[in-house]
């Protein structure tokens, strides 16, 4: 084949140069139409997606409500330890082209930093989530949470030092450019000596800081880091009087899960609201009790004057210290009474701002050592799970003891007044595995002002479905309270417990008040419906128990029989008339009459015959109305107006529809 001529080439190339251009302009021209087509689709297709979402109602909000909404859910949410990030702002952000531009504008919403252990091995913050948030929250205060769940650096050395602990040892001088509004310390002893080591040092004040929570994650965390402060803390270097010191001027709400009160900062906390303590992980409880002793906690509420709700949930502090009243004022302000040792007295701390109590597997024992030590007039709610010692000591032999201060709850006993009472008390609320352990806790108590009672049996072989063995019975209110009488009481509650004959009738003469009754599972109904429908006459009177009595709500109460429930409330709203009366003489059902009230199936004979006592003037200083205090003194009954019935078998649908002729409204379940 010849080789071209140059003149050949240079023609050729000259065509080719010629065609590529004109290629060049009608692809420049395609080009453009294709963008101008793709910029049209795209206009058509973000009006389409408009439209589409101005179907759903919630789009025509204006973007300042949706950003409400977007920090509601953030407010309502609690930080999980274990998440590498807050996921709430990340979801949000990837719904839809409109949410991730207002959440992307909404800085608050990143507020939430999650921080590892090895985070603070580096300079700066070098993980791209956290970075993202870092940048999003802009100038925003910060709710941080600092876990070490996530090592992956095996090079990393995070064990104790031995060293006195101080600030120079802190890991956390990177959290000291943030703001913090809400810290969580979630991990083992590394993670959780950072954090007490950061919020112990003396120069650092935590201006918005709002809200703490201390958890530990590791079985064997508790009793390392208190026998690591009780070892190398410098108190005489560290202590100063608390009352001088505002560390913490907002913090409203502290939690400890696992990790005593002693390691806490010594400070002042003036604006403490809640307080909770924890005792989760109970097979490891032996070790760290001593950690969990009633100095330590009684020293953290003598900082705190306005805590208003206090939870204690797995057994509580020991009750090692006497109470002395005589003790020289500003003890609390002393270094010696900050010390690790055991101490054999201390002082009362009053918590006059204290209105709730929350307490879960208490020893009933420490109830009255607990509002001795921590005296609390105003205590309004007082919510408590009893711990059955009896059935802990079969589950669980070797740890009984450490659980709950069984041992040490007695040295103090000859020492506390024989009657306590809880002026301001007026819910009360008992959960509990059998009826014996509600015979001892309220003996020492006196509540003078009850107004709502519930007792609720937990038992977990209720759980079991079918349910062979019968419920326990209900003890005697004289066998679970010093003074029974209850006259301000007006509303009931009782769970999973049965009822007999002969206690219904003495227990609702107790509670002239009482204003609605909830029966929740309970055996004995009909005894209950007996007792209330049963009429007594004293003197000239007619008089039935629990005259106030509007509201009855049974769910399933399987012995309940509707005949008795509508001539109960026929009576009640007076439709019908007492088929027979039984007089009243000194408190006892006259005997002759007995034998009629039986026949009637109205009242049980027997529930009478137990003398219903008259109150006294006062229970411990607590004035208690004259006339309040039994059958003898109540008023004409008012009508029945609201029952509910749920899982009654004994009882249809129509049946109690049919009571709505008599004047009440009624819900089926």
């Amino acid at each position: 084949m010849s080789r071209p001529k140059p003149q050949e080439i240079d023609t050729r190339v000259a065509v080719i140069g010629g065609k590529l251009d004109v290629l060049a302009e009608r692809e420049a021209e395609l080009q453009a139409i294709l963008d101008s087509i793709r910029a049209e689709r795209l206009a058509l297709q973000a009006e389409y997606d408009d439209l589409q979402s101005k179907r759903v109602p919630f789009n025509w909000l204006p973007p300042e409500l949706v950003t409400e909404i977007f920090l509601y859910c953030i407010e309502d949410s609690h930080a999980d330890p274990e998440a590498l990030f807050d996921p709430i702002p990340v979801a949000l952000s990837h719904v839809s082209r409109r949410w991730r531009s207002v959440a992307l504008a909404t800085p608050p919403l990143w507020r939430r930093l999650h921080l590892q252990l090895k985070d603070t091995a580096m300079e700066g913050f070098t993980r791209p989530a956290v970075d993202a948030f870092v940048s999003r929250r802009e100038t925003t205060s910060v709710q941080l949470v600092y876990s070490d769940l996530i090592v992956e650096d095996d090079d990393l050395d995070y064990g104790l030092p031995v060293a006195s602990i101080d600030d120079s040892s802190n890991r956390l001088h990177l959290f000291d450019q943030l703001v913090l509004t809400s810290l969580v310390i979630s991990g083992g002893p590394s993670v959780l000596l950072d954090g007490l080591t950061f919020l112990r040092a003396q120069f650092r004040v935590f201006l918005r800081l709002e809200s703490l929570e201390l958890v530990a994650t590791v079985t064997s965390a508790p009793a390392t880091l208190f026998y690591h402060f009780k070892s190398h803390l410098n108190l005489a270097k560290s202590f100063r009087n608390p009352f001088d010191s505002q560390s913490f001027p907002c913090l409203k709400k502290l939690t400890l899960r696992d990790v005593s009160p002693a390691l806490l900062p010594i400070t002042n906390y003036p604006e403490l609201r809640e307080l909770t303590v924890q005792v989760a992980h109970i097979e490891h409880v032996q070790m760290y009790m001593p950690g969990m002793r009633v100095q330590y906690l009684a020293r953290v509420l003598a900082c705190a004057p306005k805590v208003e709700r206090l939870v204690l949930m797995g057994g509580g502090p020991v009750f090692h210290a006497r109470v002395e009243d005589g003790l020289e004022e500003g003890h609390w302000s002393r270094k010696s009474s900050w010390v690790f040792g055991l101490q054999s007295t201390m002082p009362p701390v009053p918590l006059e701002r204290l209105r709730e109590l929350c307490w879960t597997d208490a020893h009933p024992e420490a109830i009255y050592y607990l509002l001795t030590h921590f005296p609390a007039n105003g205590l309004e709610v007082l919510d408590i799970s009893l711990l059955d010692v009896e059935k802990h000591h079969a589950r669980r032999p070797n740890m009984a003891q450490t659980v709950v201060p069984l041992t040490t709850l007695l040295p103090t006993a000859g020492l506390l007044p024989p009657v306590l009472a809880v002026p301001g008390l007026k819910i009360l609320r008992v959960e509990c595995t059998s009826c014996d352990v509600l015979r001892l806790p309220f003996l020492k108590l006196a509540f003078p002002a009850l107004e709502t009672l519930s007792l609720a049996n937990v038992d977990p072989a209720l759980a079991t479905y079918p349910r062979r063995a019968p419920l326990p019975h209900l003890p005697r209110p004289e066998s679970i309270f010093r003074d029974p009488r209850m006259p301000h009481l007006t509303h009931l509650i009782l769970s999973a417990f049965g009822v007999l004959e002969e206690h219904a009738g003495t227990m609702f003469g107790y509670m002239p008040a009482l204003e609605r009754l909830d029966c929740d599972m309970v055996e004995g109904g009909m005894h209950v419906l007996a007792a209330l429908a049963a009429t007594r006459r004293v003197s000239a009177r007619v008089m039935r128990c629990c005259p106030a009595l509007r509201t009855i709500h049974l769910w399933e109460c399987n012995d309940v029989q509707f005949p008795a429930l509508e001539r109960l409330v026929k009576l009640r709203n007076g439709f019908a008339e007492p088929e027979a009366v039984v007089p009243v003489v000194n408190g006892h059902i006259h005997h002759h009459r007995k034998a009629a009230e039986q026949k009637t199936g109205l009242g049980s004979g027997s529930a009478g015959e137990r003398k219903i006592k008259p109150l006294k003037r006062s229970v411990r200083g607590a004035q208690i109305p004259q006339g309040l205090g039994g059958v003898e003194e109540m008023q004409p009954c008012v009508p029945i107006t609201d029952v509910r019935i749920e899982k009654c078998k004994l009882i249809s649908e129509e049946q109690a529809r049919s009571l709505e002729k008599w004047g009440v409204e009624v819900v089926w379940g």
